[in-house]
């Protein structure tokens, strides 16, 4: 069922133009990426030239500095 879920989650995610970067970061926990998802919208809205770089254990948003790290897995 989980590959199922996430699955259906990368099915919509890439409808909807979701970086194939970030949805691989949510492949363990894929309960994390409405979550995800919530923040990085109001990111985007509230601050102008974000660009979003996708690590091994974190996801950073940044304009001239990182400026938030969201979610890290363990």
């Amino acid at each position: 069922m989980r590959q199922g879920t996430i699955r259906k989650i990368r099915n919509i995610r890439k409808a909807q133009g979701m970086d194939q970067d970030v949805l691989y970061f949510f492949d363990r926990k894929p309960e994390a990426l409405p979550l995800y998802e919530a923040f990085e919208e109001k990111v985007l809205s509230g601050v102008d030239g974000v660009k979003v770089k996708v690590q091994k254990t974190q996801i950073a948003f940044s304009n001239r500095h990182n400026f938030a790290y969201p979610l890290a897995t363990a």
